[in-house]
């Protein structure tokens, strides 16, 4: 009678048909489309009404984040049942009582995910809040309008649309007989007329939610003013990535906004997090925002660049999530407000945001570069509105809607003329239409954010791109790669001459496709490579290691210089392009330097940040030398309670440890493990204190790394990952 499918890593769906129950177990980032991919979403009919069967319940986590992702993102799921099921629209046969939406979890949970689900449908959503963003006049009054006109003249609470269960500690009834109890940490039993099944929630330490799709390996090249597409579909396509795009202007990288799986495109394209200079958020669905919490997988805070407006409604979504405050956001991003109308200069790139009428707070931006034939404009406009909605919304077809002028505005903006631009063309209430760009002067349009094969009439009107498709606006005449390599010797070198390290800089330059042995096992390695763009994995079996080098990495050094074998194989991840130095030159270069020392000095524990922790190959090497210096060892002998104002940070570096919240054991730490006071955190307050006391196994010693929260207080993978271990460790602590 109950039916479970395990649908993906961290998803599963159980199902009592003879209940009408549809449970999706499990929201992370895209879970809606990993049931369409698997089959559970079914085109149905009633009565002439079309739908589509899926899940009617949600199981949460009782875990906010796993592994550095959201585990809980329940919007597009809830959208679903609300639109695609028909439960929320008027006269269909599934919107009838006690086919609402339902969110099971604990309360923190369950109450995060309908504050969450409520800005992700309104945004900001009175008056004040609207001015407290710096709304005011004519600006104010026409966005009210259009906000009241996108939610049917009344913005209600989510606890109107949607359902909770509060999880206990004893069984619950779902709905129809079906009942659940909480056995573990995400761990469930559900059961019916004396069967039951299993549901366990929880990733394994380096699983991560999982794609539909497979997104394969490009390379992009650095050019001084380009377009990678990284995204032409939209929240329901499980075939392709949400709409997004990728700037490279000069030297550095921007992303426009951060939609599921960022990460993981990122990956594919060889760019790591630490390439990144700054991101530009049009607005906060999550097809648009889920991935953000990728971006905070690095040593140094990303700039982050959105109007007032989208900056608050992303706070506020982000607060609900993390049950953080609102101000906590700026722990991971270097916040810059942008103008709205005007053209902002964001080193030399021009960057302008214009209003877009949607449910909640929006912008779409227009990009500007100056070469030697002038300038040249990206437009990238996504979740834009259909002309013919927009038209209902105005007066005096609405008597009250917005006025004409305003109208006009707004359809002015979506018409600049550009050399390439980007739309939404996903139709319906909310997103945009291709038909409406027929006339538009661009030299090149994409018509970009649905979930079909473009029609034959589409296609008239402009391209669809694929991804990892790159076009040059503005071609680079000066070599951005080599100006990259120059300036890592000089990272890694600053005391050498000019003229020394171009000794290294005269080697060959060497691009690798995606599974390349750079340096295999028991080899004598004959050349050094600093890698200048993508990723290298390191595997070393017989040590069960398997880590990863990113840019700025320099391999095999150790090796050359003390003319051993490497222990383990250097492996590309991606296409990798690598300064390519032989061992002999490089050895030359470090005698005449006389660097040998210095450079052995700090190897053991670089080794061991990057192959024993999660955080070695986000951070910039400068950033690592930094930490490396300043990490002290510290014997643990005995058990010992952590004073409640030591603001340290330690990782395990030989022996185990029991580690215990409160009375309660909750964790068994061995080699590269943290541990620390929340002290350490910058995001947490005195209310999450708790006691915390560290134990030897086995009555041995324990050697560990200790490093003063000072050092990490700025470096966001450091605050992220031990904010989620923390409070992962003290949800068990409390309630099992």
């Amino acid at each position: 009678m109950i039916e479970k499918y395990f649908v993906s890593a961290g998803i599963q769906w159980v199902e009592v048909k003879e209940a009408n129950l549809r449970i999706l177990c499990g929201s992370p980032m895209d879970s809606i489309k990993h049931l369409k991919a698997r089959g559970f979403l079914k085109p149905s009919e009633i009565d002439g009404h079309y739908f589509e069967y899926g899940p009617n319940v949600i199981l949460l986590s009782d875990l906010a984040t796993q592994n550095g992702s959201f585990s809980n993102l329940s919007e597009f799921p809830v959208l679903h049942m609300i639109y695609k099921q028909g439960m929320g629209i008027p006269g269909h046969p599934n919107n009838n009582n006690g086919s609402r939406p339902l969110l099971i979890g604990t309360m923190d949970q369950v109450l995060a995910q309908q504050n969450y689900i409520f800005r992700g449908n309104t945004g900001l959503c009175d008056l004040d809040e609207l001015v407290a963003a710096n709304y005011s006049g004519e600006a104010l009054d026409q966005h009210w309008k259009l906000k009241l006109f996108f939610n049917g003249g009344d913005i209600s609470s989510t606890n109107e649309l949607i359902d909770g269960l509060i999880l206990e500690d004893r069984e619950r009834e779902i709905r129809n007989g079906v009942t659940i109890k909480r056995t573990a940490l995400n761990v469930y039993t559900i059961s019916y007329k004396g069967e039951s099944v299993e549901v366990d929630l929880n990733l394994k330490k380096d699983e991560a939610y999982g794609t539909t799709f497979d997104l394969g390996y490009h390379k992009i090249d650095r050019e001084y003013f380009s377009i990678v597409h990284c995204g032409e579909g939209n929240g329901w396509d499980e075939t392709r990535t949400c709409m997004g795009s990728i700037i490279t202007f000069q030297d550095k990288i921007y992303l426009i906004d951060a939609g599921p799986h960022i990460d993981k495109i990122l990956r594919s394209l060889g760019i790591c997090n630490s390439q990144i200079d700054g991101i530009f958020q049009t607005h906060a669905h999550d097809d648009h925002f889920a991935g953000l919490t990728s971006l905070f997988q690095t040593g140094h805070k990303i700039n982050y660049y959105a109007t007032v407006p989208v900056r608050h409604t992303v706070q506020k979504k982000f607060s609900a999530l993390t049950g953080t405050d609102e101000e906590t956001f700026g722990n991971f991003f270097r916040i810059h407000d942008l103008e709205l109308d005007k053209w902002n200069d964001i080193n030399g790139l021009d960057v302008k945001p214009l209003y877009s009428p949607h449910p909640l707070e929006t912008t779409v931006f227009y990009f500007r570069a100056f070469g030697e034939y002038g300038e040249a404009v990206y437009g990238h406009l996504a979740d834009i509105i259909g002309k013919d909605v927009l038209e209902k919304a105005v007066k005096p077809q609405n008597p009250d809607g917005i006025e004409r002028s305003f109208f006009e505005k707004i359809w002015q903006g979506y018409e600049k003329p550009c050399d390439l631009k980007k739309v939404d063309s996903g139709k319906g209430f909310v997103h945009g239409n291709a038909h409406d760009f027929k006339e538009d002067k661009s030299k090149k349009i994409l018509i970009s954010h649905t979930d079909w094969q473009l029609t034959p009439e589409e296609k008239e009107i402009g391209d669809n791109a694929v991804f990892g498709q790159q076009d040059v606006l503005i071609p680079a005449r000066v070599d951005y790669t080599e100006m990259f390599a120059r300036m890592l010797l000089k990272y890694y070198f600053p005391h050498t001459p000019f003229q020394d390290r171009e000794l290294l800089m005269n080697s060959h330059r060497v691009t690798y496709p995606p599974g390349t042995i750079l340096i295999g096992k028991h080899e004598l390695a004959d050349s050094v490579y600093l890698i200048l763009t993508g990723f290298v994995e390191y595997i070393n079996s017989q040590q069960n290691i398997s880590s990863t080098r990113s840019v700025g990495s320099l391999l095999g050094e150790m090796a050359a210089l003390q003319k051993v074998p490497l222990e383990g194989t250097y492996r590309t991840s991606c296409y990798v392009t690598a300064l390519k130095i032989s061992s002999q030159l490089f050895l030359q270069f470090i005698n005449r330097s006389n660097m040998i020392n210095d450079l052995m000095k700090l190897q053991e524990k670089r080794h061991y940040i990057l192959d024993h922790t999660k955080v070695g190959s986000e951070l910039s090497y400068m950033q690592m030398n930094h930490i490396l210096e300043a990490m002290t060892e510290e014997t643990i002998d005995e058990e010992w309670e952590i004073p409640g104002d030591d603001e340290r940070l330690f990782l395990v570096k030989e022996g185990r440890l029991k580690l215990i919240y409160g009375d309660r054991e909750v964790d068994e730490l061995a080699m590269g493990d943290p541990f620390a006071l929340q002290s350490v955190l910058t995001l947490l307050s005195e209310k999450d204190r708790v006691k915390v006391k560290v134990s030897p196994l086995a009555g041995e010693s324990c050697l560990c790394y200790s490093l003063s929260r000072d050092f990490i207080k700025d470096v966001p993978i450091l605050q992220w990952q031990f904010l989620e271990l923390f409070r992962s460790r003290k949800k068990k602590s409390r309630e099992y």
